[in-house]
C-alpha cells in the first residue's frame, strides 16, 4: 500500500472546492482539524475507508471515491498496473458482515458504507466491461 499524500491532499483541495475546511467537516462528518492535516501531508497513514467514503460523499468537483482511495493506496493505479504488468489488488466486501479488504487490509464498515461500497464496484464492473465492448468495436 502507498499513500501519496500530496494526491491525497490535491484531491481533497478539490473535493472541498470554496467551502471553509470547517464546512466541509461538518458536511462529510470528519473532524476538520483533520482534513486540514490530511491537506498539509502532516499524516503519515491514510485515512479509513470509512473516512473516505464521508469524504467522497460531500466531495465537489467531481472527485470521487476511487479519486481518494487510490490516491490512499488502497487501489492500485491503472497506469502504473499496466507499466509494471502487474495485476490488480481486488476489493473483497462481506456486507453481510460489514467487512471489505481492500489491498489485503481488512476494514470494518457501518452497513451503509458497506452497501455502496458494494455497488460502487458493481457499477466499475460494468462500466469497464461496456467501456471495453465499445473500445473493441472502434479497433
Amino acid at each position: 500500500m502507498n499513500f501519496d499524500k500530496v494526491a491525497f491532499a490535491k484531491f481533497l483541495e478539490q473535493a472541498k472546492g470554496k467551502r471553509s475546511i470547517n464546512k466541509f467537516g461538518a458536511d462529510a462528518e470528519v473532524d476538520p482539524g483533520y482534513i486540514s492535516r490530511l491537506m498539509r501531508c502532516l499524516i503519515d497513514s491514510p485515512p479509513s475507508a470509512i473516512i473516505i467514503g464521508k469524504l467522497a460523499d460531500r466531495a465537489y468537483n467531481n472527485v470521487s471515491r476511487e479519486d481518494l482511495m487510490t490516491a490512499a493506496g488502497y487501489l492500485e493505479n491503472e497506469k502504473e498496473d499496466q507499466l509494471q504488468g502487474s495485476k490488480k489488488t481486488e476489493v473483497e466486501i462481506d456486507p453481510n458482515i460489514n467487512v471489505a479488504y481492500l489491498g489485503g487490509v481488512k476494514h470494518e464498515l457501518t452497513p451503509e458504507v458497506a452497501r455502496r461500497l458494494k455497488e460502487d464496484i458493481e457499477l466499475f464492473k460494468r462500466l469497464k466491461e461496456e467501456f471495453q465492448k465499445e473500445k473493441g468495436k472502434s479497433n
